[in-house]
């Protein structure tokens, strides 16, 4: 083996290397995002979006813009003078789809999240949420961060009732 090859088979490793790297902390980026929710750690959570992200949490949060408005719908779930609340919940993200093209990257989650909500009329139920993540990531100076998120609702339902019976829970009534 010449020196030539082995020069290109090395760039070729280092750029997998690199490539890896960066999947692994795009995964870090997303559970770190669920956990910091989770446990309420709200800056945390802001955190995982760089300063101008924009999304939408379809039909909960049609849009926002920013970190403090980021703040502001996380407040809101969790604020007790708010009805419908999310009490509690657990994020379970699974099966990603991460493209990376230099300094950006998008991805795709699909995520199951248990919860309990205290409705409108003050019942509190166990729920089963289940959706998609498309996101939109940009490489910082601080790592990964999250630059345009859409959350896709696709099942909301009661624990005992299940999806078949109960395909979107109404949280209002």
């Amino acid at each position: 083996m010449s020196a030539n090859d082995l020069e290109a088979r090395l760039v070729a490793v280092e750029a997998k290397l690199a490539h890896h790297s960066d999947l692994e902390a795009i995964r870090d980026l997303m559970y770190e995002y669920g956990f910091a929710f989770d446990e309420d750690r709200f800056d945390d959570f802001a955190n995982c979006f760089t300063e101008n992200a924009t999304g939408r949490y379809h039909p909960f949060a049609p849009g926002f813009s920013g970190r403090q408005e980021i703040l502001d719908f996380c407040h809101r779930l969790r604020d007790e003078d708010s009805l419908p609340r999310l009490e509690m919940v657990i994020h379970y993200t699974v099966s990603p789809i991460i493209e990376i093209d230099g300094d950006s990257a998008s991805g795709r989650w699909n995520w199951i999240a248990p919860c309990t909500v205290k409705r409108a009329n003050g019942d509190r139920v166990a729920a089963w949420q289940f959706g998609r993540y498309d996101v939109q990531y940009a490489r910082t100076s601080d790592g990964w961060k999250i630059q345009h998120q859409t959350t896709a609702y696709f099942k909301v339902f009661e624990h005992l009732e299940g999806w078949v019976r109960q395909p979107m829970m109404s949280l209002l009534s």
